[in-house]
């Protein structure tokens, strides 16, 4: 019994001086990052270079990127919106394309990414949602 106390112990101290050696390593990559921010500021004060013009592309990059964001989210939530909606158009209902082919005929199927349509000559025609002319 008492060798397994022993064990148990040793186990128990290899772990906090494990944790101490994580922490210690942590705190020196960060005095590394912040000697390098530190020789990076003093080059640009060094050469008159504002840090302030970093804050304004800074900014004009973040402007863009969210802009690009808000058309991915856009689309994402489109997305989930056609997936859940009840599909208003059913087969076999006539329909009329006048700007595309000026034709007319009846829909076929209509599966969640796009529209099977044939018309009257042996045409058919497949329509992707949100495909744009």
């Amino acid at each position: 019994m008492p060798q397994r106390w022993h064990s148990e112990t040793i186990d128990i101290q290899l772990r906090e001086i494990q944790i101490i050696i994580q922490t210690k390593e942590n705190e020196l990559k960060r005095y590394e990052i912040e000697k390098k921010l530190a020789a990076l500021h003093l080059a640009l004060r060094m050469v008159n270079i504002p840090l302030t013009a970093f804050a304004f592309l800074g900014g004009a990059i973040a402007i863009g990127m969210g802009f690009g964001a808000q058309n991915l989210i856009n689309n994402f939530i489109s997305g989930f919106m056609i997936i859940g909606e009840r599909r208003e158009i059913e087969s076999n209902v006539r329909f009329k394309i006048d700007q595309l082919f000026s034709e007319a005929g009846l829909v076929i199927a209509f599966p969640q990414r796009d529209v099977h349509l044939e018309t009257l000559k042996p045409l058919q025609i497949n329509i992707e949602h949100g495909a744009k002319n």
